[in-house]
């Protein structure tokens, strides 16, 4: 499991999940609209996939910014660490 999997948790997962599903439902939707020939409802299906591929794109991109400022605070402790010589520990 990654660190931005870790990060996550149950709202990253329920936003992974809601993505995911909005993916392939309107993908579906799509392919059974295009095969029945509902205009509507492949219409429908593309706009659904659409969505859902903008939640996964902007839940991803929240938890590369989060682990990156997670990151950067570590290496600033970590250089304040190394630069206070009368620290014990």
């Amino acid at each position: 499991m990654s660190n931005i999997e870790q990060l996550g948790g149950v709202p990253g997962k329920i936003a992974s999940g809601v993505g995911n599903a909005g993916v392939f439902g309107g993908a579906g939707s799509a392919l059974f609209g295009w095969a029945a020939g509902q205009d509507l409802l492949a219409v429908g299906g593309f706009l659904i996939g659409c969505a859902g591929l903008f939640i996964n794109w902007h839940h991803k991109r929240a938890m590369r910014r989060f682990e990156a400022e997670r990151l950067e605070l570590e290496r600033a402790r970590l250089r304040l660490d190394r630069a206070d010589p009368s620290d014990p520990g």
